[in-house]
């Protein structure tokens, strides 16, 4: 398919704008403790984790990503909020499997957007869910590949999703787009091997993994010509059965150019010596009994 210089213009301009294209997260549910959390970073100037990140506390949750349907609490030029949303909260609410919440949300008689005309917009999404019965799905929409073909001027990319479980109580599922072939591999062999006390060690240890890989730069490859790092809005959350906060920590950079690392490593190391694994550990293990 041949696109207009207009076309190429309008795709170069979505790079600024408040989607979470070019992203990498990874999403977990831990049955033995009921925690539920992400973690995750992308190459943009906005919050990643209000935008991506959807849960009911004691269920489960899923990741919008890519093109995420439209919802005017963080877009404003959407006009509405799509569907999708509030099929998510009601399906992970009823502990519908995972995979059939993606068949759900992936109809197009629910998600009828589309992109400049041109593209079925459900098609330009990207999902990933978990829930508490340690089950977990992921969507990576089939023109993404095409569209970002032509987003990044043919740099290479890729566009992928990838499930498993750690032990006999937490399961994932990571996913990736635009981003360097190795990440969302990097992000779930991490999960899995990883030497971790907790839920949130867990996930932070895979974003270091991908943040300071001994390899070379991986991770969203629109930021590596311009922070030399693997985003630039990067996040951390995971909440407890009932809802409550265990930790939040986010660097919203203010810009691109920005590598958000160090300050996100620092606040992460000052919430952890805070909450040791000892204590953690210990509090593990008295409700297993």
């Amino acid at each position: 398919m041949k696109y207009s210089s207009t076309f190429l213009f309008t795709l170069a301009a979505i790079r600024t704008s408040h989607d979470v294209m070019a992203t990498f997260t990874i999403a977990a549910a831990d049955r033995a403790t009921g925690q539920i959390g992400a973690s995750g970073s992308s190459c943009v100037d906005t919050s990643l984790y209000n935008v991506a990140y959807q849960s009911v506390p004691g269920h489960g949750l899923c990741m919008t990503q890519a093109m995420p349907p439209s919802n005017p609490k963080w877009d404003e030029g959407a006009s509405f909020m799509s569907p999708v949303y509030g099929m998510i909260d009601s399906l992970l609410s009823s502990n519908t499997d995972p995979q059939m919440i993606i068949d759900v949300i992936t109809d197009p008689s629910l998600d009828s957007e589309t992109f400049m005309g041109l593209f079925d917009a459900v098609n330009l999404r990207q999902y990933g869910c978990v829930d508490l019965e340690r089950r977990a799905a992921g969507y990576t929409g089939k023109d993404l590949d095409r569209l970002y073909y032509y987003l990044t001027f043919g740099a290479e990319n890729v566009q992928e999703d990838a499930q498993g479980t750690h032990g006999d109580s937490i399961v994932y599922s990571a996913q990736g787009n635009i981003v360097s072939k190795t990440t969302v591999s990097t992000l779930s062999n991490t999960f899995e091997s990883a030497e971790a006390c907790d839920l949130v060690e867990r996930l932070y240890l895979s974003l270091a993994a991908v943040y300071e890989a001994d390899a070379g730069l991986i991770g969203d490859i629109r930021c590596f010509n311009t922070n030399n790092a693997a985003g630039s809005s990067v996040f951390i959350h995971v909440e407890n059965s009932e809802g409550s906060e265990i930790i939040h920590i986010e660097n919203e950079s203010p810009s691109a150019y920005i590598d958000p690392w160090s300050d996100f490593k620092s606040a992460y190391k000052q919430w952890r010596s805070e909450n040791p694994c000892s204590s953690v550990q210990e509090f593990n293990h008295a409700i297993s009994y």
